[in-house]
């Protein structure tokens, strides 16, 4: 076997070179890490089209006049400091994760219950804990956290209990 010597600190080292060079490659990235790399991206994505999406119905509705900006927010149920909150808020993310986290299925809320959903996304779109609630998601907390972080928790243990989820 041939060993490469190097000089380190007065003293001379001895390696192989096959060793050296396992040492000294850069590390592939593992699979783990692709797939959290593809999820981080596609969040990221995801976010950057609710951002747009959000900009564009801001947009739509300073475009109105007054009197019909006034009728869309009393169609929607929400007053136009709930707009202002809900444009730079993030309850289109946010609430559905929650939901699913609760065993809630956001779909059928959706299509079964437009008022209490409405109300939902107000409460979340108004919560000052925005970020922390996005950290312990993505964190997976535990229900219990959810609960004593979540102004929208006892609309979910409510909406369970109707259902008989456990």
């Amino acid at each position: 076997e041939s060993t490469t010597g190097a000089l380190h600190g007065g003293t001379l080292l001895l390696m192989q070179p096959e060793i050296f060079a396992m040492n000294t490659a850069p590390k592939a990235p593992r699979d783990g890490e692709h797939a959290a790399a593809r999820a981080l991206f596609r969040d990221l994505a995801r976010s950057l089209q609710q951002m747009r999406e959000r900009y564009r119905l801001t947009r739509e509705l300073e475009a109105l006049s007054a009197e019909d900006r006034q009728r869309v927010l009393d169609e929607m149920r929400i007053s136009q400091s709930d707009l202002d909150h809900f444009k730079t808020a993030g309850p289109e993310e946010l609430l559905p994760r929650m939901m699913t986290e609760f065993g809630i299925d956001p779909a059928s809320i959706r299509l079964n219950n437009r008022d209490v959903l409405h109300d939902m996304q107000r409460v979340c779109g108004s919560c000052t804990s925005q970020r922390r609630c996005r950290r312990m998601l993505a964190a997976g907390a535990s229900l219990q956290e959810y609960r004593a972080l979540c102004p929208n928790a006892g609309t979910f243990d409510g909406m369970r209990e109707a259902t008989g989820a456990d």
